[in-house]
């Protein structure tokens, strides 16, 4: 069976991305790195980013008003390839990996 590794992003992290001038990327803030360290190891260097073009974040901020989160979940699908996943959620898993805006 296949299983999904989640990233979960919280209302504050998204009003907390700062667009980069490369691109849009979220990534670890300190505070939830050290958490991360502890629950998970940490990925190499460009792996696991994901880019939300403005639209997107200030989108998000309007359909959860605060109170949900954006969850995302990439499962193995066999010879289908990857199948990615997109729902908001209110209950952050133990074994979640949560972002905010790059470097901080």
């Amino acid at each position: 069976m296949a299983t999904s590794r989640p990233l979960s992003l919280t209302a504050a992290a998204f009003r907390a991305v700062v667009p980069w001038p490369r691109g849009r990327l979220l990534a670890p803030s300190p505070g939830l790195l050290t958490r991360w360290e502890a629950t998970s190891s940490i990925p190499e260097a460009g792996e696991g980013q994901i880019r939300l073009t403005d639209s997107c974040v200030q989108r998000l901020l309007e359909i959860t008003e605060g109170s949900e989160f954006l969850r995302l979940q990439v499962e193995g699908g066999g010879c289908s390839g990857f199948q990615y996943k997109f729902s908001l959620d209110t209950v952050i898993n133990p074994d979640d990996r949560q972002g905010g805006r790059m470097g901080r």
